[in-house]
């Protein structure tokens, strides 16, 4: 797994950002087949070798394939690669309840807004049916015969740990309910279902996510944005600190990657202005200067930033920030019941 994300400061003999991203890439190729050992690629390797069953489809941008694979001995060409073409606003969603005259009206509902509906009628075969063809959300009644609701999630979590489930009941109990925020689920809904609060949830879930970087080291600038780009982010890079907050009045952004140090401007100045203008606006921190910037850290996290994390970057925590501020954006769009 591509774990770190050099800088030109204090990895000078880093190789080029180019066989860093084309090493991520082969390993998000890898690890995108269902294969149950991918094949281990070394840091930083633009050669890899790997099983390529042609059943499958690697989701990810064609462009971006065939730039970072024209110079690297791939073990076969990359218009080999099937890449698939998906609408960006539908959705394929897994409908679980015991009466089956609820899972029709939600599924025609979802269909005609354009939507891919499947049902399922227990617990036991939700899971079966996220274990065999996953969903992009699930939306599920919790008390069923068999296993109800939040055992199912549970059991779906353990198959796809990012899974949206958004639980519905017509009569939980405060202590089931209670059981299900703390389990994951993005809400627990009343019946009958609000379907204008769903079909809106739906939409921010599949709406593609923007980042800002605001950072004066090109190669990182670059790097980064590459890495964020093959998560399926868009991505703005900006390097001016006076030009950040044109990029927030422009659209929506899920969240701002903030340098703190950015020539002789600290972050710090540009993270009042953020939340000046956008209070809730989340900025992730980053430095590569951890006890020269402790105390501009310390300033950042008491003016609200999110977190701050160090470089080089470990992508990982990174991403699972990002996933944080996701999740909470969209669980703030349920009010649970």
């Amino acid at each position: 797994m591509f774990t770190k994300l050099q800088t030109r400061s204090n990895c000078p003999a880093a190789p080029h950002p180019e066989s860093r991203v084309l090493a991520y890439l082969l390993r998000s190729l890898a690890s995108s087949l269902s294969c149950h050992k991918p094949a281990c690629i070394p840091k930083y390797s633009s050669q890899a070798c790997f099983a390529h069953p042609e059943s499958h489809v690697a989701r990810l941008p064609v462009a971006l394939l065939n730039s970072y694979s024209s110079g690297a001995k791939l073990p076969f060409p990359a218009s080999s690669w099937i890449v698939q073409q998906e609408k960006v606003d539908i959705m394929k969603i897994l409908v679980v309840d015991d009466d089956r005259r609820i899972v029709k009206t939600t599924c025609d509902i979802l269909k005609i807004k354009g939507h891919e509906a499947s049902a399922a009628y227990s617990g036991e075969e939700g899971v079966e049916m996220v274990r065999s063809d996953r969903p992009d959300c699930v939306l599920m009644d919790i008390k069923m015969p068999g296993i109800n609701g939040v055992e199912a999630m549970k059991q779906m979590q353990e198959i796809a740990p990012s899974l949206p489930i958004v639980l519905v009941s017509a009569y939980a109990t405060d202590e089931i309910m209670a059981e299900a925020k703390r389990a994951g689920a993005y809400a627990v809904l009343s019946k009958p279902l609000n379907f204008p609060m769903i079909l809106a949830f739906l939409s921010l879930l599949r709406k593609e996510e923007s980042i800002l970087v605001v950072d004066d080291d090109p190669i990182f600038c670059k790097t980064l944005k590459d890495i964020l780009t093959l998560r399926g982010f868009r991505v703005e890079t900006e390097s001016d600190p006076l030009k950040v907050l044109p990029h927030l009045e422009k659209d929506y952004k899920l969240a701002v990657v903030l340098d703190l140090k950015l020539g002789a401007v600290n972050g710090t100045e540009v993270l009042k202005e953020v939340r000046a203008r956008y209070p809730t606006e989340p900025v992730v921190l980053v430095t590569g200067y951890r006890q020269e910037m402790g105390d501009s850290i310390e300033k950042g996290l008491r003016i609200g930033a999110y977190t701050c994390l160090y470089k080089p970057l470990e992508m990982d925590d990174l991403f699972q920030v990002l996933e944080d501020i996701r999740i909470k954006k969209l669980q703030n769009s349920l009010p649970s019941a």
